[in-house]
């Protein structure tokens, strides 16, 4: 009960005062943060669980699962690239909440946007259809696959999926959905060092009132060469709207808010 009141109450002036100053968040413990924290350590718990498993029934290394394959990559790479087993458990986390949750999104939204536009719904049906992917889904398919099935370790999948891949209108619907609506409205980023960001000559970053921003500098980037941009320090937290960068008017129109 509380982490679904969590998950309904949003971002918390706590959680921004702590995004902007880390050190305090110690000091501005609540219900949510504990809450929070609690999760986490669940989460921890479980993918240092999921590590041990894998690696204690499949020793040789052979599972074709996500994870006996990240395991594989990472024991089969050069010592001094390999993960340590707390970079993989970050990975483990990236799995268990953009492997599902981000790939729902993703497809639910895109077939909503087919289904609010039925003449491209047809079109890239004609397209699809001629690679006879689950042709009898109508009839009669008890898979628990839905009919396709994506072992990738026999040469003939991997060569029907490289035909989906290279399908143009699949290609710009997905990517067109993705555009409106990103799984992931935004994300942060910290510079890990002095650098001038360049920005297209056609589109300077402005103020509301239209004036020039006075973040617009001149000077050497990280890479010893000089260029306009917006200056950013070592340590900057650098936000990117995923949505509003999606949809502004100067680059996609001022119709940059429908499916097209």
């Amino acid at each position: 009960m509380r982490l679904h009141f969590v998950t309904r109450k949003g971002p918390s002036l706590r959680g921004s005062i702590c995004l902007a100053y880390p050190w305090l968040e110690p000091y501005l413990r609540d219900e949510t943060s504990d809450t929070i924290a609690e999760g986490a350590r669940v989460v921890q718990k479980t993918s240092q669980t999921l590590l041990k498993d894998m690696r204690d029934v499949n020793p040789e290394g052979d599972s074709k699962s996500i994870l006996g394959l990240l395991l594989r990559s990472n024991a089969n790479a050069a010592p001094e690239d390999r993960l340590t087993d707390e970079e993989l458990l970050a990975q483990i986390d990236s799995f268990l909440f953009a492997g599902s949750d981000s790939t729902g999104i993703a497809t639910v939204w895109a077939l909503y946007e087919l289904a609010c536009n039925p003449e491209i719904q047809q079109a890239l049906r004609a397209e699809l259809r001629p690679l006879g992917l689950n042709e009898h889904a109508g009839e009669q398919d008890f898979a628990s696959d839905s009919g396709i099935d994506i072992d990738m370790a026999t040469p003939d999948h991997a060569a029907q999926f490289a035909a989906i891949d290279a399908l143009p209108l699949l290609d710009r619907v997905v990517r067109e959905s993705l555009r409106l609506h990103p799984p992931a409205h935004s994300t942060l980023r910290i510079a890990d060092e002095d650098d001038i960001v360049p920005f297209s000559p056609d589109s300077p970053p402005k103020m509301q009132d239209g004036s020039i921003s006075r973040a617009v500098v001149t000077g050497l980037g990280a890479d010893g060469v000089e260029r306009t941009g917006i200056r950013v320090r070592k340590g900057d937290f650098i936000h990117l709207p995923f949505e509003p960068m999606n949809t502004i008017r100067d680059v996609w129109s001022e119709d940059g808010h429908k499916f097209k």
